[in-house]
């Protein structure tokens, strides 16, 4: 019988922590929240407006959950009862009860729940411990020093919780009923403003012309730059750039431009050499979230989604020779720091590996300025052993579990390496009286550039020690360049999450949520990385922004933050300033649903063939609009005529319910085999004529030897005891060939065989209206095949 019985949130970190707990521990995982806000009251909110009682209660697995459950043939996925349930019994039979879940404000939240739903006797047992890192020192090093639950970081959860809840649930009834549109909140609101005053910027912006003159030489290989131009060339048209950090010489039109280049000569001659000057450049602190986010975007070209889902594998714990081993530390933090103990590892690490010269403290440069109070509690992203270096690790982890652990790794061990130090010298040169120059880096010690090995710009070097004043040089090419003044560049997610991080919005758990449900939601889309809004998202930002202005005013996102980090600090109640506030939310919900005053309901937007010519419904002449399906999350075009016309296309022209019959026979039954459409994903697929009898489907795009051999390679892989990798094509491919393509089927017959009922049954009230003229014998077979 386990003595000591341990709770966490993540399932996966069960495998890790089993390596080094003693035999006499169990471990349960919460997956999660085990409790939330119930939807009751006239609101559906789940707590009292008046009082902010919470309702909290066990929430009931979806039909999808469900569907899991029930097919799992292990049992592991289990339902929030059944979680809780198992607590209840294993608590009983423990000494002491280990409250374990994640060490920011939400684990402290679930704790306080886990420790809710236990029986009294079991609650004397409990003691809340955290772990920055899942190792066998930090975790055996929480077990022995325990302590309380700290209600008031509790009660911070607790009132973003019902905020989001209050905000949310009004929001979202407001932009579902009168703008088409999905849901809003307070988080997502502010993010979509930032992209749309961006928007508003760069059609806005008006375009400004001018013209440079690029000067290439034989001997230096980056252009060299105009300064000066002759005094004795008259009519020159100068253009002042406020931008220009290299005081280059500009002109307003060409013809100033041509003006010096015809004052050139084929020779540039050396008139001075600067002395050299010494240059430094620090290592960056070690990671946040939000830095850490943000250059793997940039860096490694991926999403929000990609970076926080690998953080929290390398987290948990990767699978390394046979053994679960966590990797870096707890990905989401506002804090820069690093434990003494860890430094003195990594002191040892850096002087064996590249020599005493090579490491410095910078540890006075791991503070972010921010109170204490805030999600800084624990360390900044680190690695958890430098000794375990990316180059040790490639061949034992997948490709992108590399590539982000290889961009901690080398932040981690360069922020605690000195400056690397370089010398800047300064050429000027000169043509005919017009004044240009270059220069020349040479580095003098790489410091932490050591390891810190991103693939930079690379200065021009030229070797001076033999250039002397008089040198000359020659023309390779000059021409005359017309530059433009570009529009502000869109919000990428790395840039748009740099942005919410510098004004203090948002915090560790919630910048994939701002970067990524506005996409989700389809009021933006990305498109070559940039965030671009679409008509709905204008249509709900604009709506917004007439009636909630201090919603979409980013500092109210930014005080609320600090209203919590304060209740977390114990400084000020959490209901007082709610209840203030939602009085005054209110009056501007009534305002916005006024059927005089309110927003009004926005009609669906036409449709227009290539001509420019208006689409009408080929079914009933009205005319075609785009519409929203709320399921899917994508646009489709209808009748507007609905309900009476129930037309309707899906993306790529498909029609509703068509199918193209193919010459291809199925290989299962020999019946021929259609090209279907699944609505939900939007797109093609391929599937038998004879369901539901015969169940035979692939992706479409794929024959069906392609597909046979994917699923030889299945069946080898499971029958191994092994896991099976299909390339991404594949993955996606069998993906959209389950379950949804299935149902999509299913849906169709259904409705043709209410359709082949209404006509039966059509056709026999016809002939019972007419008794003297009975149908023959082989007419009723006739019919009954017909129905069949």
């Amino acid at each position: 019988m386990a003595k000591n019985l341990m709770i966490i949130e993540s399932p996966n970190k069960i495998e890790t922590l089993s390596h080094f707990l003693p035999k006499d521990f169990k471990v349960i995982a919460t997956v999660g929240h085990i409790r939330d806000l119930g939807k009751t009251g006239p609101e559906r909110l789940g707590f009292d407006e008046k009082t902010l009682a919470p309702n909290w209660i066990v929430p009931k697995p979806t039909k999808k959950e469900l569907e899991r459950i029930n097919k799992d043939p292990t049992h592991k996925i289990k339902t929030k009862q059944q979680i809780i349930d198992e607590i209840r019994q294993e608590a009983k039979k423990a000494d002491t009860i280990w409250l374990a879940s994640d060490p920011d404000r939400e684990g402290e939240a679930i704790s306080w729940h886990v420790y809710e739903v236990l029986d009294k006797e079991d609650r004397e047992k409990t003691k809340r411990i955290t772990f920055n890192e899942i190792t066998e020192g930090a975790v055996l090093n929480a077990i022995e020093h325990p302590r309380k639950i700290d209600i008031n970081w509790v009660h911070s959860q607790f009132s973003r919780r019902i905020l989001d809840r209050l905000i949310g649930f009004k929001l979202s009834r407001i932009t579902q009923q009168k703008m088409g549109a999905l849901s809003a909140g307070r988080v997502q609101t502010v993010a979509l403003k930032y992209i749309y005053d961006r928007e508003q910027e760069i059609k806005e912006f008006t375009t400004k012309k001018w013209f440079k003159i690029v000067a290439q030489l034989k001997e230096v290989e980056r252009p060299i730059v105009l300064r000066e131009i002759n005094p004795k060339l008259k009519n020159v048209k100068i253009f002042k750039d406020p931008d220009s950090t290299e005081n280059e010489k500009f002109f307003v039109d060409h013809e100033s431009a041509q003006k010096v280049v015809d004052d050139l000569i084929r020779e540039y001659t050396i008139y001075a050499i600067d002395e050299p000057t010494k240059q430094t450049r620090k290592a960056k602190v070690p990671y946040k979230t939000s830095t850490m986010q943000q250059e793997a975007i940039n860096v490694l070209g991926w999403g929000i989604g990609d970076v926080t889902g690998v953080a929290q594998k390398l987290y948990e714990g990767i699978k390394i020779k046979g053994k679960h081993t966590a990797l870096i530390s707890y990905p989401r933090t506002d804090s820069i720091r690093m434990a003494d103990t860890f430094i003195t590892k990594l002191k040892k690490f850096i002087t064996e590996e590249y020599g005493a010269k090579y490491y410095s403290d910078n540890t006075e440069r791991f503070t972010t300025g921010k109170k204490e109070n805030v999600q800084d509690a624990h360390e900044g992203i680190r690695v958890i052993d430098p000794y375990l270096t990316p180059a040790y690790l490639k061949p034992l982890i997948s490709q992108k579990e590399y590539k982000l652990y290889k961009l901690i790794w080398m932040r981690t061990v360069a922020s605690m390496m000195p400056d690397a130090v370089s010398e800047r010298t300064v050429i000027r040169i000169i043509n005919n009286e017009n004044k240009f120059y270059t220069h020349t880096t040479k580095q003098l010690f790489d410091g932490f550039k050591k390891v810190w090995a991103l693939k930079e710009e690379n200065d021009n070097v030229i070797d001076i020690s033999e250039l002397k004043v008089g040198h000359k040089w020659h023309e390779k090419v000059v021409e005359i360049k017309e530059c433009q003044k570009s529009p502000p560049p869109r919000y990428t997610q790395a840039s748009l999450i740099k942005k919410l991080d510098d004004d203090g919005i948002g915090r560790p758990s919630t910048y994939k949520m701002m970067a990524q449900t506005i996409i989700d939601r389809v009021y933006t889309e990305l498109i070559n990385k940039a965030y671009h809004m679409t008509p709905t998202g204008d249509n709900v930002i604009i709506g917004l922004s007439k009636y909630f202005k201090e919603i979409v005013d980013p500092n109210f996102t930014k005080n609320l933050e600090e209203h919590l980090d304060e209740i977390a600090a114990h400084e000020e109640g959490w209901k007082e300033w709610i209840l203030e506030y939602i009085p005054k939310f209110n009056k501007e919900v009534d305002a916005a649903n006024n059927p005089k005053t309110g927003i009004k309901h926005l009609p669906p937007e036409n449709v227009f063939d290539e001509n420019g010519k208006m689409r009408m419904c080929p079914k009933c002449g009205k005319p075609l609009v785009k519409r929203f399906s709320r399921k899917s999350k994508k646009f489709f075009i209808g009748c507007s005529n609905w309900p009476d016309c129930d037309y309707v296309e899906y993306p790529g022209g498909q029609q509703a319910h068509k199918q193209k019959i193919l010459e291809e026979l199925c290989p299962w039954c020999g019946k021929p085999l259609a090209e279907r459409f699944n609505h939900k994903k939007g797109e093609p697929f391929i599937a038998c004529t004879g369901f539901p009898k015969c169940h035979y489907l692939r992706p479409f795009g794929i024959s069906e030897e392609e597909y046979a051999k994917i699923r030889e390679e299945k069946l080898a892989a499971k029958k191994a005891g092994k896991k099976w990798k299909a390339s991404k094509k594949e993955e996606k491919e069998l993906k959209e060939s389950g379950e949804a393509a299935h149902k999509e089927l299913l849906s169709v017959v259904a409705k043709e065989k209410r359709e082949n009922k209404k006509a039966h049954d059509a056709a026999e009230k016809t002939a019972k209206a007419k008794p003297a003229k009975k149908a023959p014998a082989k007419s009723k077979t006739s019919s009954k095949g017909k129905k069949k």
